[in-house]
C-alpha cells in the first residue's frame, strides 16, 4: 500500500552532514575511475558499478553497498553501453572490490523527517490550502528530496534490481520507513499532475457517459447553478480518480471480476509502480543545464550526460519493473490493472543517448525541414508505449460491457452492487479511456482501438434510427459537434479574460470535448485517405473538422488568447488546465492542416470547394494560426518563473510540465519549431543573395524569434523527457547551422 497522510506530506529540511558531503564529493571523484576501458575511450556515463551493486547485493542485507565482495567477481555484469553496442566490457576491479565504508546507508547520512504519515493508502492527496505557499517552505522540501535524489536509497535499487515476486506482500516500495521521503515526492507529483488534469478533463457536466441520472457528486458542484468554484477546481483537490479506482474494483470483485488474492495484491503492485514510474519522469530535471545560446556542442556537454547520474537508474529500474509488473497482469481484466496500464502508456520509456540513432547531417538550409523531419520521425518511432493504452482500452470496453449487459438484465443474478457513485465513475474511466484513445491513437498513425459504435454516447443512443441501411447507420455512428455542446446554440456564452475563476474554471472544462471532436475527425479524415473513400464522403468528413474548428475560433479561442496575454494573472491552478488543453488544440489544427493539403493536392474532395481553399490559402492560415498560437504560449510560459507555486518544486516552474502524456507537447512544439525553421530557411533561399543584412529583415526576425521560443519550450520538456532532448538536440543543431549562415551574410 502507499504511505500517504490526510493532509499532503511536507518533508522537512535534513541537517547538515559534513561527511554526507565528503562521501558525496569523493564519489563524484572516483565516477571516471570505476568505468570500463570501452567507455571511458568513448567519453560514456559508464553504469557498471551501480549496476553491480545493485544487481549483485546479497539478498540478506540491509543495506546494499556501493563496492562488492570479491566472491561476485565471476557474476559481474557488464554494462549498459557495452551491452548494447555488443562490445566486449572490461569490467572494473572496483565493481568487485572490498569497501572501508558504506556510503549508501540512508540512516546514517540522510536525516530525514516525516509530517502526517499514515498506511491508510492514496486517499486524501491533498494540498497546501494555498497556491503561494511560503517559499521557505518549498525551499527546505527542495533540499530534503535534492538529497534523496542525488543519491536513492540504496534498498530502493536493490529491491527494483531483484524483486521477490509481484504476489509476494512484502514487495511494497513503501513497506518500509526509510522510503518515505522518495515515495512521498513521487506520489505528490502523481497529484500534482495527473490528479490535477483528471478533474479538468473527466467531470461529470462533460462526460458523455453518465451511467447513472440520479447521482451528481457533491464535489463538483452544478455548473449552471452559481458562480462558486467547485473544491476540486481550488488550491486543495483530492486523489479523485485513484480513489474511484479502488472503489470500483472492491465493488466489482465480488461478481463481476474474479481475483485470486494472489491476483488481488499483483494488481495492487502492478498499479503502485505504474504510478512510481510515472512520476519518476520528474527526476532530475532541476539540474539540467540552462538553454545553450551558443553552441549546440553545449547541449551535449559531459557534464549535463553526467549530471543525470544515478536518478536515471533509478528512473530506468522504476520503469522495468513497472513493464515487469504489469506483463505478470496482462491477462487480469479488472480496474485497477486498466488504470496501471493507461498511467504506464503515457510513461515514456528513460531514454539515453545511445538508444537513438546517429544525427543526420544536412549539407544545405534549403533542404533541412524534409530530411530533419524523417529522422524526427525515426525517433518518434521507437517509443511503443501506445500497446499499453490500447490494452487499458480493451480491457475498458469489455468491463463496460459487462456491466451494460448487467444493467439491461441479461445477468440478474450476478448482478454487481454498484452505487451510483460508482456507476458514474464507470463512465468517467471509460470517457478517459476513450479520450485519449481518440488522441493519442491519430497522433501516433495508429487506428483508434473503438470504433465509433463501440463507444457510442449516451446522447448518440436516444437518436439511432430505428431501421435503415448499415451505410446510414454508420454515418449516424459519428461524433457529431452538437453532442459536446453545453450552452444554447443560438446564443453561446463567449468568455473573456479577466473573469471569475469559477466562469473561467468552467469554460476551460467544457472546451475539453470539442478538442478530443477536434481529434476525431483527424482520425476520420485519415481513414477516409487509407480507404480511398467517395470525395463527397471526404468532403462531408473535412466539412465536420472545419466546423469544430468555427466553433472553437468562435467560443474559446479568444478566451484562450487572453489567457495566453494575461498569462502572469491567471491563477496557477487554471494555468496549468488551459496550457494543457491549448496545446492539443493546437497540435491537431496542425495534423489537421497536412491532410487537407494531402487531400486537396490528391484531388480526394470536392473540386470547387478544394480551389475555394486554395484561393484563401486556408491550409496555409490554419499553419501560420496554429504555430503562432504555441509560440505565443512559449515565450509567455518561458518569460515567467515559478509559473505554479504550491506545486511540487519538479515542476511548479513551468505548466508545461504538468502534462501527463509528454508526447503531445513534443509533437506540438516540434511542428511550429519545423513551421519557423521552414519559414525562415524560405526566406534564406529566396532573398539571401539579395538581401544580407538579416537583422533588419522583419520577417525573419520574427521567425528566428518565435523559433527560439518553441525550442525554449521543447527543452524545458527534456527536464522530463529523453525524447524531447534527442529531438530538441536535433533541431537546435540546425537551428544554429542557419544561424552561422546569417553571420557569415552579413559579416563584411
Amino acid at each position: 500500500m502507499f504511505i500517504t497522510g490526510d493532509d499532503h506530506p511536507m518533508l522537512t529540511a535534513p541537517t547538515h552532514n559534513k561527511s554526507l558531503d565528503r562521501i558525496m564529493a569523493t564519489a563524484r571523484a572516483r565516477k571516471q575511475s570505476q568505468a570500463c576501458v570501452q567507455c571511458k575511450r568513448s567519453k560514456k556515463r559508464c553504469d557498471g558499478y551501480v549496476l553491480n551493486a545493485v544487481q549483485r547485493a546479497p539478498a540478506g542485507s540491509t543495506s546494499m553497498p556501493w563496492v562488492l565482495n570479491g566472491t561476485f567477481k565471476k557474476t559481474l555484469q557488464p554494462c549498459t553501453y557495452c551491452r548494447r553496442t555488443l562490445k566486449e566490457c572490461s569490467f572494473n576491479s572496483t565493481w568487485a572490490a572490498s569497501a572501508d565504508h558504506d556510503i549508501t546507508s540512508p540512516a546514517a547520512n540522510v536525516p530525514l523527517r516525516l509530517h502526517g504519515v499514515s498506511r491508510a493508502g492514496l486517499t486524501p492527496g491533498t494540498r497546501p490550502s494555498s497556491d503561494t505557499s511560503n517559499s521557505s517552505t518549498i525551499s527546505s522540501r527542495s533540499q530534503t528530496y535534492e538529497l534523496a535524489r542525488q543519491r536513492p536509497p540504496a534498498h530502493i535499487l536493490r529491491r527494483l534490481a531483484t524483486p521477490p515476486s509481484p504476489f509476494s506482500t512484502e514487495s511494497s516500495l513503501a513497506s518500509s520507513s526509510s522510503n518515505q521521503p522518495l515515495v512521498q515526492s513521487l506520489l505528490q507529483i502523481y497529484h500534482d499532475v495527473m490528479e490535477n488534469n483528471l478533474a479538468c478533463w473527466v467531470t461529470d457536466s462533460t462526460c458523455p457517459y453518465m451511467t447513472s441520472d440520479m447521482y451528481k457528486p457533491p464535489v463538483l458542484g452544478d455548473a449552471n447553478r452559481n458562480d462558486s468554484p467547485s473544491p476540486e477546481w481550488g488550491t486543495s483537490w483530492s486523489n479523485r480518480m485513484y480513489q474511484c479506482i479502488l472503489r470500483l474494483d472492491r465493488a466489482a470483485q465480488p461478481t463481476m471480476i474474479h481475483l485470486t488474492p494472489i491476483e488481488n495484491r499483483a494488481a495492487s503492485r502492478a498499479l503502485e509502480l505504474a504510478i512510481m514510474s510515472f512520476s519518476s519522469q520528474w527526476q532530475g530535471g532541476q539540474r539540467m543545464e540552462s538553454f545553450p545560446s551558443a553552441s549546440p556542442s553545449h547541449f551535449d556537454s559531459p557534464a549535463e550526460r553526467l549530471a543525470l547520474g544515478l536518478e536515471q537508474s533509478l528512473r530506468d529500474l522504476l520503469w522495468k519493473q513497472a513493464r515487469t509488473a504489469l506483463q505478470e497482469v496482462s491477462e487480469l481484466e479488472c480496474f485497477r490493472v486498466i488504470y496501471a496500464e493507461f498511467i504506464f502508456g503515457l510513461t515514456q520509456r528513460p531514454w539515453t543517448d545511445d538508444d537513438f540513432t546517429s544525427t543526420i547531417r544536412i549539407s544545405s538550409v534549403s533542404s533541412q525541414p524534409d530530411t530533419l523531419e524523417s529522422e524526427i520521425a525515426r525517433i518518434f518511432s521507437q517509443e511503443n508505449s501506445s500497446v499499453y493504452l490500447d490494452r487499458a482500452v480493451r480491457k475498458a470496453h469489455a468491463l463496460k460491457y459487462r456491466f451494460d449487459t448487467s444493467e439491461a438484465g441479461l445477468f440478474q443474478e450476478s448482478e454487481p452492487k454498484f452505487s451510483p457513485q460508482d456507476r458514474q465513475g464507470i463512465g468517467f474511466l471509460y470517457w478517459l479511456l476513450v479520450m485519449h484513445d481518440t488522441v493519442c491513437s491519430p497522433m501516433n498513425e495508429r487506428p483508434v482501438v473503438l470504433a465509433d459504435e463501440d463507444c457510442m454516447m449516451d446522447a448518440l443512443k436516444q437518436h439511432l434510427p430505428a431501421q435503415g441501411s448499415s451505410g446510414a447507420l454508420q454515418v449516424n455512428y459519428r461524433w457529431k459537434l452538437d453532442m459536446f455542446l453545453h450552452d444554447d446554440p443560438d446564443s453561446p456564452q463567449v468568455p473573456r479574460w479577466p473573469c471569475s475563476y469559477a466562469t473561467a474554471a468552467k469554460a476551460i472544462i467544457k472546451s475539453t470535448p470539442i478538442k478530443i471532436l477536434l481529434y476525431r475527425y483527424v482520425f476520420y479524415l485519415q481513414n477516409a485517405i487509407k480507404n480511398n473513400e467517395s470525395k463527397r464522403s471526404v468532403e462531408n468528413c473535412l466539412q465536420g473538422a472545419v466546423s469544430v474548428c468555427r466553433y472553437w475560433d468562435m467560443i474559446y479561442s479568444p478566451f484562450f488568447s487572453d489567457l495566453v496575454r494575461n498569462y502572469g494573472s491567471v491563477p496557477p491552478r487554471l494555468k496549468s488546465w488551459f496550457v494543457c488543453i491549448h496545446v492539443a488544440w493546437n497540435l491537431g489544427m496542425l495534423l489537421l492542416a497536412d491532410l487537407i493539403e494531402l487531400i486537396d493536392d490528391k484531388g480526394m474532395s470536392n473540386k470547387t470547394a478544394a480551389q475555394a481553399r486554395r484561393s484563401i490559402d486556408f491550409v496555409a492560415r490554419i499553419r501560420m494560426n496554429g504555430a503562432l498560437e504555441l509560440a505565443e504560449l512559449a515565450r509567455a510560459d518561458t518569460a515567467s518563473e515559478e509559473a505554479l507555486p504550491g506545486y511540487h518544486f519538479a515542476v511548479q516552474e513551468s505548466p508545461l510540465l504538468t502534462e501527463p502524456c509528454t508526447a503531445i507537447f513534443i509533437r506540438g512544439f516540434m511542428k511550429a519549431s519545423l513551421y519557423y525553421l521552414s519559414l525562415a530557411a524560405d526566406l534564406w533561399g529566396q532573398e539571401g543573395a539579395h538581401h544580407r543584412d538579416f537583422n533588419k529583415h522583419q520577417g525573419m526576425k520574427d521567425s528566428l524569434m518565435r523559433l527560439d521560443a518553441c525550442l525554449r519550450a521543447l527543452w524545458c520538456l527534456g527536464r522530463k523527457s529523453g525524447l524531447a532532448r534527442r529531438v530538441t538536440g536535433l533541431m537546435l543543431r540546425e537551428y544554429y547551422r542557419l544561424q552561422e549562415s546569417l553571420v557569415e551574410a552579413n559579416s563584411p
